[in-house]
């Protein structure tokens, strides 16, 4: 837990003071250590505590209040820390009551809402324990319930809001502009606040702000720290602000800093200037994570080591067919596929850290810098496998060009060979965006490959991956044949490797 409030703050009056109690009421040397760390001792009997200005709450279960008290901790456990209560929880020296009890919250909350919020402990804990754990505890800010929206907020749930008037407890205007979800899942908005102050303070950086589950946002933070913080320089990555950000039993809030001035990799690549700040990229951002490339030393084909992202299974059975009718030739069925793909003979491949959702819209470019954001899915995997990602998503986003003029490009950078060759470096010049972004990514993914196609079969699951989504509703017509495209293009790349493994019956679509 944050130490919210040291000794070395004794002088500082708490935000959150009040110590709520339920069941049996407190003993005099706990209402003595309560009031000697300046916290408001508050015996609740009413059916709806005042949680605002409460940093802890004492669920007293021993003895006879066991049953009545475990009723109304019942009642009042998910509110508690969805304001950021500490619950402590005392029951008598019992195993059976202790493992109730325990059942009780498991069924309640989840463990990372419990574990981080949630202490149970036997009625011999000692007065001074109690109100120390009280005291250290940190409850975030309190709730600004006068703070004013503005903007898209349509989507924002009453949870959703009373995280953020916990977030900008110092605010009195936000105003919210929604950005591309990523891999999480999460809304995500850009939000420009307006502080509460006097005399009035300039309007501060602009915050991004990721509102929805938990779990996931922990883990976010989690792959975050372990990742990303001490291996992309300060100025090329998100810094969050973890005293704004704030987790409930459901869903939580996490904010950072946004990158005021930019524009996204796929804005520059679309209007001809990818290639400068894709090499800045992984030449400057990711090089933290390439240069610890390594041999990976499992068993896992590279294949293999991308499973969680395969998506075989969700490619529609018309959007198969389409690709047949429309592109001609074989095609096989998505699980024949799969199996070519998880079936090539194994190869050494290399290993580092990869972003996992790399695309055009979590990389923001600012004057030479290329920025990296949303760390959802960050983990060990193929060293070449954000290269291949970015590659497929920049490749499948024709607007402003001539549908036939796409395809006829795209077509042409999918064959095998001319794979080999931008890998090799010997390729023409097309005269295309897409084109010039293909090569120099192609260029890089040559510099985290052993072989042509340990990188070939990883844009083969991307590829596969891209296939699997539905059309985008904004421009439904023109994606779902990019998509379908996409499906016959890697049944070409597929069907042209070389393989030493019998293969499995394949099944034809």
């Amino acid at each position: 837990m944050v130490a919210a409030h040291t000794w070395g703050d004794a002088m500082k009056p708490l935000q959150r003071p009040s110590l709520l109690w339920f069941g049996r009421a407190p003993r005099k040397e706990y209402a003595s250590e309560i009031a000697g760390r300046d916290m408001n001792l508050q015996i609740v009997t009413s059916q709806q505590p005042q949680t605002r200005y409460a940093r802890a709450a004492v669920f007293w279960a021993a003895d006879t209040e066991f049953d009545a008290t475990l009723d109304v901790l019942e009642r009042h456990l998910v509110a508690c820390i969805n304001e950021g209560l500490l619950v402590y929880v005392v029951v008598s020296d019992d195993v059976a009551q202790v493992t109730h009890v325990r059942q009780a919250i498991d069924a309640l909350v989840p463990r990372h809402a419990s574990e981080r919020n949630v202490i149970v402990r036997s009625d011999t804990v000692s007065s001074h324990e109690l109100a120390n754990e009280a005291l250290l505890h940190d409850p975030g800010p309190v709730l600004n319930e006068a703070l004013t929206f503005e903007g898209d907020i349509s989507n924002l749930t009453p949870q959703r809001k009373l995280l953020l008037q916990r977030a900008f407890s110092d605010s009195s205007i936000l105003k919210l502009t929604p950005i591309k979800a990523g891999f999480s899942g999460a809304s995500t908005f850009i939000v420009h606040a307006t502080i509460n102050a006097s005399p009035p303070l300039p309007e501060p950086m602009p915050f991004f702000v990721k509102l929805g589950d938990s779990a996931k946002l922990l883990d976010e933070l989690t792959r975050f720290r372990r990742h990303a913080e001490h291996y992309i320089t300060w100025n090329l990555r998100p810094n969050f602000l973890m005293e704004k950000s704030i987790y409930g039993v459901s869903e939580g809030v996490l904010i950072g800093t946004f990158v005021e001035g930019s524009k996204s990799l796929a804005e520059c690549a679309r209007a001809g200037g990818g290639e400068k700040y894709i090499a800045a990229l992984f030449d400057e951002t990711l090089t933290g994570w390439r240069k610890r490339a390594d041999s990976h030393r499992g068993s896992n084909s590279v294949v293999a080591a991308l499973a969680a992202y395969d998506r075989h299974a969700s490619i529609p059975s018309q959007r198969v067919q389409q690709a047949r009718l429309l592109f001609g030739g074989e095609v096989w069925a998505p699980t024949t596929l799969w199996r070519r793909l998880i079936s090539a003979p194994r190869q050494s491949w290399l290993e580092c850290v990869m972003h996992g959702d790399m695309h055009g819209d979590n990389v923001r470019v600012r004057k030479d810098d290329a920025i990296v954001i949303d760390f959802a899915q960050a983990d060990k995997g193929p060293a070449c496998a954000d290269a291949a990602s970015l590659e497929v998503w920049l490749a499948f986003q024709s607007d402003g060009l001539d549908l036939k003029q796409w395809q006829s490009w795209v077509e042409h950078l999918y064959r095998s060979d001319i794979i080999d060759s931008m890998l090799d470096g010997t390729t023409v010049d097309q005269g295309c965006w897409i084109h010039g972004c293909l090569r120099k990514i192609r260029l890089i993914g040559r510099s985290c490959v052993l072989g042509h196609d340990e990188y070939k079969r990883v844009l083969a699951v991307f590829l596969l991956r891209h296939a699997s989504f539905e059309a985008s509703p904004s421009d439904a017509e023109a994606d779902e044949f990019r998509r379908c495209f996409a499906y016959w293009l890697v049944n070409r790349l597929v069907m042209s490797f070389a393989t030493e493994a019998k293969n499995p019956q394949v099944e034809t679509a």
